[in-house]
């Protein structure tokens, strides 16, 4: 029994949709606040599904499938198709203060949530290919919470000789 691949008839251009929202206030001298929506829509997206996959019912898998009548000898018939969607939402929140006596420092916090029916991953087949919205669910990229944080702190020139190896210099830490 030999298997095939093809395109669907009805392929479409896939698409994503980006959109943010974000407020900014200065909360102290050098520092600012920003709280923001970030979010975006997949459509159309690529999968692939086996448009032969046996039913359900009594009989060899073989006798069960839809094309079987006519292409005995194939078993899938995995067809590309781009109905596939996805869509990540996300709450994002940064605290950065500006250069102030030599230190700088951003804090970055995402709450955020991806699902799909269909990541590259796990893009091999649906579990049902006549129901591929029952694989639905978190994306293999989905991420709930990132913290960032980041500090800078130029330290000062300790005496005005040998400056062209002694100023300049900066201490970094990110976590």
């Amino acid at each position: 029994i030999l298997g095939v691949m093809s395109v669907s008839q009805d392929f479409h251009t896939p698409y994503v949709q980006n959109f943010s929202f974000n407020v900014q206030q200065g909360l102290w001298s050098n520092a600012t606040l920003q709280v923001g929506y970030v979010g975006s829509l997949g459509r159309k997206l690529i999968y692939t599904r086996d448009i032969n996959a046996a039913l359900p019912g009594t009989g060899s898998v073989q006798s069960r499938r839809p094309y079987n009548s006519q292409y005995s000898t194939l078993g899938a018939i995995n067809e590309l198709e781009s109905g596939a969607n996805s869509s990540y939402n996300s709450l994002q929140v940064q605290l950065t203060q500006s250069y102030r006596k030599g230190l700088s420092a951003n804090v970055a916090y995402t709450y955020g949530k991806a699902i799909d029916v269909s990541s590259e991953a796990r893009n091999v087949l649906p579990a049902n290919s006549y129901n591929v919205a029952l694989d639905r669910g978190p994306a293999d990229f989905d991420t709930r919470h990132v913290f960032t944080a980041f500090a800078s702190w130029s330290i000062p020139n300790i005496t005005s000789h040998w400056k062209f190896l002694l100023s300049g210099w900066q201490l970094n830490s990110l976590l």
